[in-house]
């Protein structure tokens, strides 16, 4: 016998939440969980490395859902292990504190799920169904994760620079609840998008490393005649030593200011000061580029501030066309790289540098030379530490990179542009799949789609 999941439009009823299924009820969250506080464990016992238990916290959390832990948000607790302070998985999860600029995590909820032990900090939630047999903990999930509850959270949430929420705050939250029968399947289908998004995810991760490895023997091996790697073992003639090991003696070794037009303002960094206040900040007219808008390999604008054209003009020293580079200035680390190619003329902020590549100079092949391990290793070398990591304009134009003739660069541009179109069409995918995800989520959770199982 197979099982096939189908929907159909159910009856429906009037309820605090509008209209709903006349078989599910509306329930206030203070009579179905209770959500119980983390220990407030001693700081000093705290470390960054192991040995030690993992402590969860909120900067474990993901503003996209999940839990994850690298070297810059893993702590360690050293001291004696209070009884019930261990968590279990399958344990659900909530944060209760938000440090994020945005509210991003504020109230988010997680199914705990990992292959070694964490400890069950404060300012962590744990939610604790007080009828367990009427709920899946999967759809408890997907429903205080709604848009509806998560902004009610957020709403009522107290602070300012740091958000924090509270049990009762989190259970004054009304909520569907359909038979525990209905919520397994409404959760199992949601597994199934989550479970294709995981390995959309992981495939462009590793094609993303792909990438990596290839561009890293690209810009040490190069490419012959016939478009293939040349080999530095079979060939060692065609090698010669540099700062950053062998590399093909035809290349040459030149400051990054060498790749820009011989020109006034073809290498700069936006305005300073006075030259642009934010008075003269409008909704239209001439784009504002900020460092946020400059990603690794992609230019992607999400400011929506213009001047005027006047102003723009005044600011023509630093304008943006079609075939230059981006860097964000800051950053950790900084100085990643994008391509313009927009014909929107365009200006750069104070913490954005553009270059005017000269006429020997591949833009894309610039911009993944400068977001490649052989040019950050320099970067790193001229970084200036303090809130936000930077490089000054002069040190950074003076690194010294190596340069291949302009037929090289295009050969080894379109190499890249092959594993880019790969890595841009699995992000497509994966952005429809969240997009599918967040639409079937509002229906099944509304009940304006039932699930039912029928077995043939």
């Amino acid at each position: 016998m197979s099982r096939k999941m189908i929907c159909a439009l159910g009856q429906f009823k009037d309820s605090p939440l509008q209209k709903i299924p006349k078989d599910w009820d509306i329930v206030c969250l203070k009579d179905e969980i209770n959500v119980l506080h983390g220990y407030a464990f001693v700081g000093d016992y705290f470390t960054d490395s192991p040995p030690g238990e993992v402590l969860l916290v909120p900067g474990n959390f993901h503003r996209e859902g999940g839990i994850y832990f690298n070297d810059n948000n893993t702590k360690y607790y050293q001291g004696l292990i209070p009884d019930g302070t261990l968590l279990n998985n399958g344990d659900l999860l909530i944060v209760m504190t938000d440090l994020s600029p945005r509210t991003l995590i504020l109230g988010r909820v997680v199914q705990l799920q990992l292959p070694f032990r964490v400890l069950h900090n404060q300012r962590i939630g744990k939610i604790v169904p007080k009828l367990p047999d009427t709920w899946d903990k999967r759809f408890l999930m997907l429903v205080i994760n709604s848009d509806r509850v998560r902004s009610n959270i957020i709403s009522n949430a107290t602070g300012t620079t740091v958000r924090h929420t509270s049990p009762d705050r989190i259970t004054a939250n009304v909520v569907p609840k359909p038979s525990v029968r209905e919520q397994s399947k409404i959760a199992d289908i949601i597994d199934t998008i989550d479970a294709a998004i995981a390995h959309t995810e992981a495939l462009i991760h590793k094609l993303k490393q792909i990438k990596a490895g290839l561009l890293h023997d690209l810009l040490t091996c190069g490419l012959d005649e016939n478009g293939e790697l040349r080999d530095a073992i079979a060939h060692p003639e065609q090698f010669k030593d540099s700062p950053f090991g062998r590399i093909p003696k035809d290349w040459d070794l030149c400051p990054l200011y060498y790749f820009a037009q011989r020109k006034k303002n073809s290498f700069v960094n936006g305005p300073f000061g006075s030259d642009l206040l934010a008075r003269e900040l409008i909704d239209e007219g001439v784009p504002v580029i900020y460092v946020r808008d400059v990603k690794s390999g992609e230019y992607e604008r999400v400011s929506t501030v213009h001047v005027s054209n006047k102003k723009a003009k005044e600011l023509s020293f630093c304008d943006v066309q079609y075939g230059d580079v981006l860097i964000a200035k800051v950053g950790d680390p900084p100085c990643d790289a994008a391509p313009y190619f927009s014909y929107e003329t365009a200006i750069i902020t104070q913490d954005v540098i553009r270059i005017r590549p000269s006429d020997d100079t591949d833009t894309f092949f610039l911009v993944n030379l400068i977001n490649s391990q052989i040019t950050k290793k320099s970067v790193e070398t001229i970084t200036i530490a303090g809130t936000r990591k930077r490089v000054s304009l002069t040190e950074f134009k003076n690194i010294e990179i190596p340069k291949p003739s302009l037929e090289e660069q295009r050969k080894i541009s379109s190499i890249l542009r092959e594993q880019d179109r790969k890595i841009h069409s699995e992000e497509a995918y994966l952005k429809k799949l969240k997009l599918q995800k967040k639409g079937l989520m509002h229906d099944l959770l509304t009940g304006k789609m039932r699930v039912n199982e029928i077995k043939q």
